[in-house]
């Protein structure tokens, strides 16, 4: 017999704590993040780490822009091709 399906058998205080319904809770094997010291290096004022996120963050968005210009001229390249067949026919 196990300790989850005898309720009589004392258990130990982890145990217990841990216990809901005979099962395990799910965060028994989860550990806290703690945010890990980062270096005090700064440009403009502003820690290094920020201003190589919003370079990051800029280069994303170039590249975004970039897709986006070309998928609208394909887009109007298509609509009009699409016209030209039908004022044809």
């Amino acid at each position: 017999m196990s300790a989850c399906s005898t309720p009589d058998l004392p258990r130990k205080l982890w145990e217990r704590a841990n216990t809901m319904n005979g099962s395990k809770s799910p965060v028994i094997g989860r550990t806290k993040s703690t945010p890990t010291p980062t270096a005090s290096f700064s440009v403009n004022g502003m820690p290094m780490e920020a201003v190589d996120y919003e370079k990051l963050k800029q280069d994303i968005l170039d590249e975004m822009k970039k897709e986006l210009s070309k998928l609208k001229e394909e887009l109007i390249d298509a609509i009009r091709e699409e016209l030209a067949k039908s004022s044809s026919a």
